[in-house]
């Protein structure tokens, strides 16, 4: 009984998330690239609660950030971008509510692209699992 409400929160969850192919296309060749950069096993991205134990998992997931426009080099945040793509993949007031939320800017751009990442997913937007099934 408890597993079929777990699925059905995580249905509703994630059933207003919608990116369009191009976006989809995009994110995919950005992993792609950003996996040959640091050569982590796509796998890496599943443990999301040991992050802070894989330096090369959260140098990923800052490239991701980056080359996917949420972030600058330095570790700032494009807020325009972010609501933006958020807004084309979910209900424009929950883009924002979601940004504010998550575009967090921490001391450390490492942590702040992995808090960022795993925190849109916690909010019901899977974008790396479009892209974790699609490497392994």
């Amino acid at each position: 009984m408890r597993s079929l409400i777990v699925l059905a929160l995580f249905a509703t969850l994630t059933l207003g998330f919608h990116i369009n192919d191009e976006e989809e296309i995009s994110l995919r060749r950005i992993h792609g690239d950003c996996l040959q950069q640091y050569y982590i096993p796509s796998h890496f991205l599943t443990h999301r609660h040991e992050y802070h134990r894989i330096p090369k998992l959260k140098e990923h997931l800052a490239c991701l950030a980056q080359n996917y426009g949420f972030m600058s080099e330095t570790g700032h945040f494009d807020t325009s971008i972010i609501y933006n793509k958020l807004s084309n993949a979910c209900d424009s007031e929950d883009a924002e509510l979601i940004m504010n939320k998550c575009a967090i800017e921490l001391d450390d751009i490492f942590e702040t692209a992995a808090k960022f990442w795993y925190c849109l997913e916690d909010e019901g937007l899977p974008y790396m699992s479009r892209f974790i099934d699609y490497y392994q």
